[in-house]
């Protein structure tokens, strides 16, 4: 509807782009508004100074005030404009959006889909493994864990930890976030994912508390005891072995701590 109006320097302007308002300078002639002569970056009577404006901004050639260009405003142009404005100043207003997740490019004033969102209307998130801008990153998440669509942060299931969930919980813990802490005993480690307890031979009950039952042995206390003679006696964690103070293959050789004996164990 031609509502703006350009604000080039008339003098030193080949012409004012109809869509953007964008001033095309003639020859010699630079800046946002086609206002110096100056190299991009210079100001001054002679161009000797250097000025500080950000994102393709110029700055006034006599006192080096930025001239911001569209989209950015601020004291060296390094913010873009406030949400629901865009152009040169930020002065023109953002057309309504039909939906939540578009916003108004500070620059164009085109409607683009926020980070996390795809879709006509930006109706979609992004699909599963992918997020950010346009859905254009890679997720990077292990284990079986969610990235949010949005940031890419990855949401770990129990049992890991880390930035990318590749790190078990450290011995002792357990859990979303590796929040709770272990509950076992002698010595038993638990699940990583849920704080079960794993026993170790020779050990049962939720928190591997009690010894195995007389007569069975092993890993959960499965395994019978069958021993060949009153010699042995039915270890919780191994299984048959040699009563205290006998020893060979079938537990009939008395072990005699004297004087003796450890002359001969040491010839």
């Amino acid at each position: 509807d031609c509502e703006q109006k350009c604000e080039c320097v008339l003098a030193n302007t080949r012409n004012c782009e109809a869509e953007t308002g964008k001033c095309v300078c003639k020859p010699d002639w630079g800046g946002v508004h086609c206002e110096t002569q100056c190299p991009m970056g210079t100001f001054g009577e002679q161009c000797q100074f250097s000025c500080t404006c950000m994102n393709n901004s110029s700055c006034d050639p006599e006192t080096g005030e930025c001239v911001c260009s569209r989209g950015w405003t601020g004291f060296e142009c390094r913010e873009p404009c406030p949400q629901g404005f865009y152009g040169l100043g930020c002065k023109e207003k953002c057309p309504t959006s039909l939906h939540g997740n578009a916003t108004c490019d500070h620059i164009t004033g085109e409607y683009k889909c926020r980070p996390g969102y795809m879709g006509l209307m930006c109706e979609h998130p992004c699909p599963v493994g992918s997020y950010g801008p346009q859905c254009s990153l890679k997720c990077n998440c292990f284990h079986g864990a969610e990235c949010s669509h949005i940031t890419g942060q990855c949401q770990c299931v129990p049992g890991w930890t880390g930035s990318n969930c590749n790190e078990p919980c450290p011995d002792n813990y357990y859990g979303s976030n590796c929040a709770f802490q272990c509950k076992c005993s002698n010595k038993s480690k638990c699940r990583k994912n849920d704080g079960t307890c794993i026993c170790d031979p020779g050990f049962m009950g939720a928190r591997c508390e009690d010894l195995c039952p007389e007569g069975f042995y092993g890993t959960h206390c499965m395994e019978l005891c069958n021993c060949k003679s009153d010699k042995f006696v039915c270890h919780a964690a191994h299984g048959c072995v040699c009563r205290s103070n006998f020893k060979g293959t079938n537990c009939d050789i008395p072990i005699i701590a004297g004087p003796e004996t450890i002359r001969a164990e040491e010839t």
